[in-house]
């Protein structure tokens, strides 16, 4: 039960002796007391819970968590849902042609750039469903690895075999160049992957050309797709979100993705009630993206925790938070 709140501080429940609800029929939680602190700096989580004055600390940075040792377990708990991806317009400049969404997918070392930016706390995607979310198909991993050669052969397939000045390909004197915009404010982690994924592309002959823009002057060019792509994760549990990614109609269509075929999956694995139906469909929608390349996962962000051996049962929802039910003190 609720037992006190200090706005921007503090929140502390206490035990109610008369709840029957609990996640296994019956009883009330092992402890008596859960005491909450709002502690925005993740430094300060991170010694409280170093310190001992705090049994966990969440919503850690990769890089702060992959410093912790001793005692204290990190557990990282990757989203369900969309990873962070990039979204290609395919009705829009070069990434009409297939042969150049899957250079482009092909050219970045994304293995390297995720595990030196996020320091190996957040795995690489593979599809355009998380790992954690039903009906992942785990075997579309490894299937458009990292390959330069292979990614320059698909470009010079494409007739973009000469080169300017710069080394950047050029077709009928054209460079081979997209425009990636991206929504203010941009994150220092995904500067650094924005800024990996130019440097591997620029040795493909591949130039990307990055703005980011405050929402109004996004806003501008998102209505009417006038850019070559744009980036973003989408949390949840159910695959059904690939709707609006995916479907001709969907409002999160950036990729401008229109294929009756696609369309009807979508909607037929929004209308089925049966799980396995479901994860046939949705594992038909990722193999098809892992070849088509309309969106390129990258990563997939996870919810970082530090746990000390003071407390035993803790558990986690779907979307990596702590649940306290079980929880029991070991070490007072």
């Amino acid at each position: 039960m609720l037992a006190s709140y200090t706005p921007d501080q503090e929140i502390v429940y206490e035990r109610n002796d008369d709840y029957v609800w609990g996640p296994k029929g019956a009883g009330a939680p092992n402890i008596d007391t859960l005491r909450v602190e709002v502690l925005p700096e993740a430094s300060v989580r991170i010694g409280v819970v170093q310190s001992g004055e705090a049994d966990l600390a969440s919503n850690l940075p990769p890089n702060l968590a992959s410093t912790l040792g001793g005692d204290l377990t990190v557990d990282s708990l990757e989203y369900p849902g969309l990873p962070y991806s990039l979204y290609l317009n395919e009705a829009y400049g070069v990434f009409e042609d297939e042969r150049v969404r899957q250079a482009f997918a092909r050219g970045i070392d994304i293995d390297a750039a995720v595990e030196e930016i996020f320091f190996g706390q957040f795995p690489r995607a593979w599809s355009i469903l998380g790992a954690t979310t039903p009906g992942y198909d785990s075997s579309v991993e490894g299937t458009w690895a990292y390959d330069p050669d292979a990614a320059g052969a698909l470009l010079d397939a494409a007739g973009w075999t000469e080169r300017d000045a710069e080394g950047y390909r050029t077709k009928d004197g054209e460079k081979l160049s997209v425009r990636w915009i991206a929504w203010t404010p941009v994150p220092d982690d995904r500067t650094a992957l924005g800024n990996a994924i130019q440097s591997d592309l620029k040795e493909i002959g591949f130039e990307v050309v990055r703005e980011v823009l405050e929402p109004g002057a996004y806003n501008e060019q998102y209505g009417p797709k006038t850019f070559d792509l744009t980036d973003w994760g989408f949390s949840g549990v159910d695959a059904d979100l690939l709707r609006n990614h995916l479907h001709t109609a969907g409002f999160q269509n950036a990729s401008q993705v229109s294929d009756p075929e696609i369309d009807a999956l979508l909607e037929q694995g929004f209308s089925s009630s049966s799980q396995e139906e479901r994860n046939d469909v949705y594992g038909q929608l990722q193999r098809w993206n892992a070849e088509y390349t309309a969106i390129v996962p990258l990563y997939s962000p996870a919810l970082i925790t530090a746990v000390n051996p003071t407390i035993s049962g803790l558990s986690y929802d779907l979307y990596g938070r702590p649940l306290f039910y079980e929880v029991a003190t070991t070490g007072r």
